[in-house]
């Protein structure tokens, strides 16, 4: 979508009526009842050595006004929900293997993710930009953690 050349121009409507006809009479809600505008995005990709092109088509759903929202503009804030995808949530992922987590009940999933990006955050804050070789080398030694969050560690010995 965003770096070719013409894509505004392949604007069209969604593949879909605004209201189906079949729900005429039964019920009027809809899933996205603050919904404005929809886009279809069609994506081409392949891997770094390959030769083979992929092509996903995602839509999009949004409450920004079509009078005041551009194509333009929506194409920008789907690139940046992909930058935070992949600086922040893959990260967690990857890193921290957050999909494969056990916690699962009560507030413990949400305090984990918030101590797995507040770690993350701690990194970036020291410029480090290989977190998975930071996180391996910091898990070595606690003083290294305690140093990185910027916390003198206790005394050995108290009197």
């Amino acid at each position: 979508m965003g770096g070719r050349p013409g894509w505004q121009q392949a604007e069209a409507p969604l593949p879909w009526p605004h209201r189906f006809p079949g729900d005429q009479g039964r019920h009027h809600r809809c899933r996205y009842p603050l919904s404005a505008q929809g886009a279809q995005i069609t994506r081409r990709s392949r891997k770094l050595k390959g030769k083979k092109w992929s092509v996903e088509t995602v839509y999009i759903i949004t409450s920004l006004p079509v009078e005041t929202t551009s194509a333009a503009e929506l194409n920008t804030l789907v690139q940046g929900h992909w930058t935070i995808e992949n600086r922040l949530h893959w990260v967690r992922d990857v890193v921290f293997l957050e999909d494969k987590s056990m916690v699962r009940s009560g507030n413990a999933p949400r305090l984990m993710a918030s101590l797995r990006n507040l770690i993350i955050s701690l990194y970036r804050i020291a410029k480090i930009t290989n977190i998975a070789k930071a996180t391996r080398h910091t898990a070595r030694d606690a003083k290294r953690a305690l140093k990185l969050a910027r916390i003198n560690p206790l005394p050995t010995t108290l009197h």
